[in-house]
């Protein structure tokens, strides 16, 4: 009896160490997947180590099987911290990367924000000379400043009722004119003999007369438009087709004439147009051809008034940019360039941004005004 226990005492098979069921756990475990990406051959050696664990104690050597498994199972953990080390240096490239772009996007703000304030100063000046015409005139002769605005003022709704004037003119085209933009082309003329006059002999600007005839020429305009309801495009389609890489960053928008794109940068030297300038206006004249309802207004304006050098240069290089339109579109769909001088400024016409002053307006007069 005693013979056949200690024979069924010997054949029971012994456990397997407890290390062999861990490496188990430890291989399905989550953080392994990213082991086995971020360090293949430590992750390998470990799989080799487990396999020898388990042939060992196949092979009735526990304590081989034991020492190979921790073995195993300290490989598995070199992977994983291998593993957190690539996270960890991939996380601090990111950082890294977001910072650079971070002070690249700082740099363009800053620059954005001293061309605000630039143009934040020019508005200001403008406002003072908008408050000037809504506040009654004092009694009295207007002297210093206060009258030096008013010119300004007079001035700048002179050139603009004569744009307006001008946007009706081509609008109606070879059609019967309104009643109203002849008589507000007639006071158009009242009003550039009172200018003349007021420059000349120092006298009162015309403030009054600028407004009316401004409000005449628009009134003009806008018969024009209600003639010929429907016969185009909607500026806002306008808008969309002047969007594109051609024109880079030509500010674009819409005021009481129609679409309007501003262009700096047109003229390689004197009146000559530069390759670039040859190529945004062939891209004007291309999307111009897709709205024939349109006619083309050329505005030159300039950072100094209007003497007589002035003249000359903007009549030329206005005459370029005529010229180089009208060999795609014709005689008709573009007006003569139109001189502003500094009537209408963008900038402050002494800050350090006053060379954006001198530019090149292209109106596509729409027979729509929205």
């Amino acid at each position: 009896m005693l013979g056949a226990a200690l024979l069924a005492t010997g054949c029971r098979s012994i456990p397997p160490p407890d290390v062999l069921a861990t490496l188990d756990e430890v291989r399905s475990a989550p953080a392994m997947t990213d082991a086995k990406k971020a360090a293949p051959d430590v992750y390998a050696e470990g799989d080799r180590l487990r396999e020898d664990a388990r042939l060992a104690y196949a092979g009735g050597d526990v304590a081989g099987a034991q020492i190979l498994g921790e073995q195993a199972l300290a490989a598995y953990e070199e992977a994983v911290a291998v593993a957190r080390a690539v996270r960890a240096e991939q996380r601090r490239v990111a950082h890294t990367v977001q910072a650079d772009v971070a002070a690249e996007r700082l740099a363009e703000l800053e620059s954005d924000h001293q061309k605000v304030a630039a143009e934040i100063s020019a508005l200001e000046k403008r406002l003072a000379v908008l408050e000037t015409l809504n506040t009654p005139p004092e009694a009295g002769e207007t002297k210093g400043a206060r009258l030096q605005a008013r010119a300004e003022a007079a001035r700048t709704l002179g050139l603009q009722a004569r744009l307006l004037c001008l946007a009706g003119d081509l609008l109606a085209g070879q059609g019967a004119k309104p009643d109203a933009l002849t008589e507000a082309e007639k006071a158009l003329a009242t009003l550039d003999e009172a200018l003349a006059v007021e420059k000349a002999e120092k006298v009162e600007p015309p403030l009054d007369l600028a407004m009316r005839t401004r409000a005449a020429c628009l009134l003009g305009l806008t018969k024009v438009r209600r003639s010929r309801e429907g016969a185009a495009k909607s500026a806002d389609a306008l808008l969309d087709a002047l969007g594109g890489p051609d024109l880079g960053e030509a500010r674009k928008g819409r005021d009481e004439r129609g679409v309007t794109v501003t262009l700096h940068d047109l003229f390689a030297e004197g009146a000559a147009l530069s390759p670039t300038g040859r190529k945004k206006l062939a891209a004007i004249s291309e999307i111009a051809r897709r709205f024939p309802s349109a006619p083309l207004m050329v505005v030159l304006h300039q950072n100094r008034p209007l003497g007589d050098a002035a003249t000359a240069s903007g009549r030329s290089r206005g005459a370029s940019v005529v010229a180089a339109l009208r060999k795609t579109l014709g005689e008709e769909r573009v007006s003569e360039a139109a001189l502003g001088g500094n009537a209408q400024p963008l900038v402050d016409p002494n800050g350090a941004y006053a060379a954006q002053n001198d530019r090149v307006d292209i109106v596509f007069v729409t027979a729509k005004a929205d």
